[in-house]
């Protein structure tokens, strides 16, 4: 007589167990989402003394932000599902709020401009935080759908 043996992995209690943790490792880009929000807080940081007196806060608020924005990168990891969700959210709304100063600086100041700059830099901003909202989500979404 046959008997059905359970698979068994390390540090695994069944073969459920180890589906769903394979799933996560598939979808996880925490690592990605890491870098950028490091590439957004390097750009961030280097050009507010470049742009101090045409950004709409005191550079102290600028300098939160970025500090923010390090300190979730490096709570980043697969373990911890509010923070990927704030992964999500953090990269939303600095997408958001990136992209609508980016035209604001174009409406207000064209590409004519010595400030033509200052449209550039928050466009690349933007959209380094449109694919870390990107892999944000297929984080989460692989957290979630367990």
């Amino acid at each position: 007589m046959r008997r059905n043996k359970q698979f068994k992995c390390k540090n695994m209690d069944s073969l459920e167990d180890f589906k769903k943790e394979n799933l996560l490792r598939m979808h996880y880009y925490g690592d990605l989402v890491r870098v950028f929000f490091l590439i957004d807080g390097i750009l961030m940081l280097v050009s507010i003394p470049v742009f101090n007196d045409f950004l709409p806060v005191p550079a102290v608020i600028s300098i939160a932000a970025v500090f923010f924005l390090v300190f979730v990168a490096g709570l980043t990891n697969p373990a911890s599902k509010q923070v990927i969700i704030l992964n999500v959210v953090a990269s939303a709304l600095s997408l958001i709020v990136f992209e609508y100063y980016a035209v604001q600086a174009y409406a207000n100041f064209g590409v004519t401009t010595k400030l033509t700059f200052l449209f550039l830099v928050n466009q690349l901003l933007a959209l380094v935080f449109l694919v870390a909202l990107y892999f944000s989500v297929k984080t989460a979404r692989g957290v979630f759908l367990k």
